[in-house]
């Protein structure tokens, strides 16, 4: 992915992120002719998503269990500005790439632009309520989320013929990871008997959540027929966007208890 942002070992390295899956491993196992696209999407479950399920869900409720207004405030303030951003990106790619995307699929993405437009709002709300705004905010304090959610049409676009492939690999692919997370939040508010908006904001963005990452198995096993676009997929995910998303968040969790987004 030539002139695309990429995470290297040291920098995961640095920050105490580990990669719990072989990339060469998953690409030579999904090379196999045999493999259909829904065992494709049940092989990555299997093998790499479901390794992070309790590290995510952990971050999700140690933020809140610090019981901290100014932590809960400093991480709302990106992820209002991400949902902003992500809406943006998501748009583009629907009116500039349109004869690239699937006709079956154009409406569920749509559909997904509205739930990220509408997580914008409920965030942004969220974040007032408890005595935030968003004065002097800079996205360019974690770059990595800059990279991911405005770079994936960069990637995606570098192969037309795979533009959903490789769009759905290197952005909703990372929805799989905020289901766990947000139910860490959900979770931690019910415990400390508190923060009730918040908790029904990320309860609410949960199940959105969920349905953005399904538009990225059902595109996988759908087109992912054959080991050239098993491999483009896995190694758009593995290799770029999981790597980048975990970077980011590793950061967001760090600074956001610091209170310095």
């Amino acid at each position: 992915m030539s002139g695309i942002r990429t995470v290297s070992p040291a920098e995961l390295q640095e920050w105490g992120i580990e990669l719990k899956y072989d990339a060469e491993k998953v690409m030579k196992d999904v090379s196999d002719p045999k493999m259909t696209g829904e065992e494709f999407v049940t092989y990555l479950e299997q093998n790499v998503f479901k390794k992070y399920w309790d590290e995510h869900y952990s971050w999700g409720y140690t933020w809140v269990m610090k019981d901290d207004v100014g932590a809960i405030t400093s991480w709302l303030r990106l992820g209002a500005w991400l949902e902003w951003r992500f809406a943006s990106t998501l748009g583009e790619a629907l009116g500039k790439y349109a004869e690239y995307i699937d006709p079956e699929f154009y409406s569920l993405f749509a559909k997904q632009l509205a739930e990220e437009a509408w997580h914008w709002h409920i965030r942004y709300k969220a974040l007032v309520h408890y005595g935030g705004n968003m004065d002097g905010f800079n996205p360019n304090i974690i770059p990595e989320w800059l990279d991911l959610f405005i770079g994936v049409l960069d990637v995606a676009k570098q192969d037309l013929n795979h533009f959903q492939i490789r769009f759905v690999s290197g952005i909703n692919v990372v929805e799989w990871f905020s289901e766990p997370h947000h139910q860490g939040v959900v979770d931690a508010c019910n415990k400390l008997g508190k923060y009730t908006v918040l908790r029904d904001v990320f309860e609410e963005i949960k199940e959105d959540e969920r349905f953005h990452y399904s538009l990225a198995s059902k595109t996988w096993a759908k087109h992912c027929d054959t080991p050239e676009k098993r491999r483009i997929a896995a190694d758009i995910a593995l290799n770029w966007a999981i790597p980048l998303f975990l970077l980011g968040r590793k950061k967001r969790h760090v600074l956001a208890l610091q209170k310095k987004i």
